[in-house]
């Protein structure tokens, strides 16, 4: 079953998807009303939801899931920068083997060297950790950190 990440705590039983995830379910998946899929909340609290489909997709909570799939202790993984694709490679496997936050380090004899302020790149490293734990449904959001030197 898909599961996904939204960024707010669902209080009420609605649950709002971003345009992504309503393009992913629709196009891609090719839902059906009534279809479910796991979504995860800021609070990491995971619901089992019922999906509805008008002008937009959304979706009705049936229950609240337990969380069984994370580790009993938070895994920080802190790695020197990687040249080429193999840096976003490495996100995601780190993500898929359950860490739960990823510290990259610019160190002195780095090839790859990123400006501390680069929030592009950030963004693209997170998104990466979120689909690589959308995939291995983690129960928690991985935290990608910014650049970071040893000292």
């Amino acid at each position: 079953m898909q599961q996904y990440y939204v960024d707010y705590t669902v209080n009420n039983k609605i649950v709002e998807f971003n345009k992504e995830q309503q393009h992913h379910l629709c196009r891609v998946l090719r839902i059906k009303e009534n279809d479910q899929v796991y979504v995860v909340d800021e609070s990491n609290t995971k619901y089992l939801v019922s999906l509805h489909l008008e002008d937009t997709v959304y979706g009705e909570v049936v229950e609240t899931v337990p969380l069984q799939s994370e580790l009993p202790v938070r895994t920080y993984i802190a790695q020197g920068l990687i040249k080429g694709d193999r840096w976003d490679y490495f996100i995601q496997k780190s993500v898929e083997f359950g860490a739960s936050d990823i510290i990259p380090l610019q160190m002195k004899r780095n090839v790859v060297k990123v400006e501390k302020d680069n929030e592009k790149k950030l963004q693209r490293w997170s998104k990466i950790a979120l689909e690589a734990a959308e995939q291995s449904k983690r129960d928690i959001r991985p935290q990608v950190h910014p650049v970071m030197n040893l000292k």
